[in-house]
């Protein structure tokens, strides 16, 4: 017994162990079937939505231009005023109806006043002056020339006193020079733009003035005589 050999055993090959199995979820085939159910449900919305437009396209929109606001007409404040028309001074102008006019009017000239009766001290006086337009101009340098009423004017520099402000205006037309005098007291201030617009409404009646040609006469051949007439006072010519 001693002397038998040892015989080895051959070796155990080791079982082989088979791969896990793997079970379908039933919560991930429900899934899919969502997923499927919805892109079906989408694709067929989208498909009726295009197919329903082309059947029954919607009617075009009409486009709106935008319409410009309308411009307000200015309100002419001067409408309801009195209108002064002189008979020898030869102008006219308007003036607010609550004033009151005081004129004076002869061959000498004219003197037209027109004030507020319920302010004291206020005058807006107009007068023929005798002065000649250049004389005019080199006294004012400093004033500020316009036209009004048509006609060269300039508008003399303010005097100012511890009561208020004294101003004049010069309108010159056919070789007549007419002074226009206002005051702006203290507490008045209002005034100036009803004087503005008093001498935006100004004008002159009589685009000519008259020209009075001396009373001499002249002996025609014939023993007639002719007097002078017309604008440069020429003789009227003598019969044939």
């Amino acid at each position: 017994m001693e002397n038998q050999a040892l015989v080895q055993a051959p070796p155990i090959s080791p079982t082989p162990v088979p791969p896990p199995v793997k079970t379908k979820s039933p919560l991930s085939g429900k899934l899919f079937l969502a997923v499927i159910i919805l892109l079906i449900f989408f694709l067929g919305g989208s498909g009726f939505l295009i197919l329903n437009s082309r059947l029954n396209p919607q009617p075009p929109v009409a486009k709106t231009n935008p319409t410009s606001a309308p411009i307000p007409t200015p309100i002419d404040e001067t409408s309801t005023w009195k209108t002064y028309n002189g008979n020898f001074c030869k102008i006219s102008f308007k003036y607010p109806a609550n004033w009151e006019e005081l004129t004076t009017e002869s061959q000498k000239g004219c003197i037209i006043e027109i004030k507020n009766p319920d302010l004291d001290k206020q005058y807006f006086v107009i007068t023929k002056v005798g002065t000649s337009w250049t004389e005019i101009l080199e006294k004012n340098k400093d004033g500020q020339e316009t036209t009004i009423g048509g006609a060269e004017s300039v508008i003399t520099k303010p005097i100012v006193a511890p009561d208020g402000s004294f101003n004049g205006v010069y309108i010159h037309k056919n070789d007549v020079v007419y002074g226009i005098t206002y005051a702006i007291l203290e507490g008045q201030n209002d005034l100036q733009d009803i004087y503005n617009q008093i001498l935006s409404t100004f004008k002159f009646t009589e685009t000519n003035n008259p020209v009075a040609c001396t009373e001499e006469a002249k002996i025609c051949p014939d023993g007639s005589s002719v007097g002078r007439t017309g604008p440069k006072c020429e003789f009227t010519p003598c019969p044939q």
